[in-house]
């Protein structure tokens, strides 16, 4: 009897479970570990299939359970557990493609595409973040509430002189604006981590040689015809609904935005390969992009471009394999 794949599940599982109950109960630069909780469940999905990952979920739903109660363990299966299972399994999902002469192995098996991945991923984290505010019984005053107390905690002692009395008032009421925001950037953090979590899992299993899906060029990702009119329509209705309807659908269209980075990121591959100073560029533009965060809004606008110009295909050169920048 092969016991390996038993083994997976457990380590998934046991690791997943103690990566995010350290949030709540390590010291605080542990809370660091909460975001590599998919981490585990995604290799074993990826590297061992669905039944692996969702054991692995089952065991680790449990340890929360024991250790942080019921709610938390939901919570863990919704929007930590639950994701990475789907994830891993729709990112080797295939299917035999059609049939053409001389095609086989890998090029037989068509995959499923990444776009959707992506946009899976969006979903998931605009609907993680939704939960939180279903939590709230979707009262915005009462969901803010507690951000919008720790803001002005930290904001205490500065109304000492009458210049710093103004500057007060204003940080007051810029933290207003800081808590209903938050959220809304956690739901593309979610995303982002989510993403970065798989795309990790993806390289542990290829270069373990349990991942059966050939490396894709990431910077060749395209996304469904209609997601741009898709995305469009959430952000508008978020923008123009407002109450809890409109903040659910911010959400939504926070954690869906960055699939619009990620193309624009691929563009910028795309379009500096042969240069030779492509690698410094990246280099610095992932960096300022980590730091800063602001060079999201040039790529995301860069990415609802390429649906229109198709800059990478102009750019297309004679297909090579990928690097792992690429």
């Amino acid at each position: 009897m092969n016991l390996g794949p038993y083994f997976i599940i457990v380590i998934a599982g046991v690791t997943s479970a103690l990566c995010y109950v350290s949030v709540a109960f390590a010291p605080p630069p542990a809370f660091l570990l909460g975001y590599i909780a998919p981490l585990t469940i995604l290799i074993a999905g990826l590297g061992w299939g669905v039944v692996a990952s969702s054991g692995a979920v089952v065991i680790a739903t449990l340890i929360n359970l024991l250790i942080s109660g019921f709610g938390t363990s939901l919570f863990y299966l919704i929007a930590v557990g639950g994701p990475a299972v789907w994830l891993s399994h729709l990112a080797v999902l295939g299917r035999a493609a059609p049939v053409t002469p001389g095609a086989t192995g890998d090029s037989a098996i068509e995959w499923y595409p990444l776009g959707r991945l992506l946009i899976w991923a969006g979903v998931l984290g605009g609907t993680a973040l939704a939960l939180t505010f279903a939590r709230a019984h979707f009262d915005l005053e009462a969901y803010t509430a507690p951000i919008q107390a720790v803001l002005k905690e930290l904001l205490k002692g500065r109304a000492g002189t009458t210049s710093e009395g103004e500057q007060y008032s204003y940080a007051l009421e810029l933290s207003d604006n800081l808590a209903y925001a938050l959220p809304l950037a956690a739901a593309l953090l979610w995303t982002t981590t989510t993403l970065v979590n798989l795309w990790l899992a993806a390289r542990i299993t290829q270069y373990s040689g349990q991942l059966p899906r050939p490396w894709p060029d990431l910077a060749a990702i395209e996304l469904p015809p209609l997601f741009l009119a898709a995305f469009f329509a959430i952000f508008a209705f978020a923008a123009l609904a407002g109450g809890a309807l409109g903040y659910v659908a911010a959400f939504y269209a926070s954690a869906l935005a960055l699939v619009w980075i990620v193309i624009g990121l691929g563009v910028l591959h795309v379009v500096t390969r042969g240069r030779s100073f492509r690698r410094p560029l990246l280099i610095f533009i992932y960096v300022i992009l980590i730091i800063f965060g602001w060079p999201a809004v040039p790529l995301m606008v860069l990415g609802v471009v390429e649906q229109f110009v198709q800059l990478r295909r102009r750019f297309t050169r004679a297909p090579s394999s990928p690097s792992p920048l690429s």
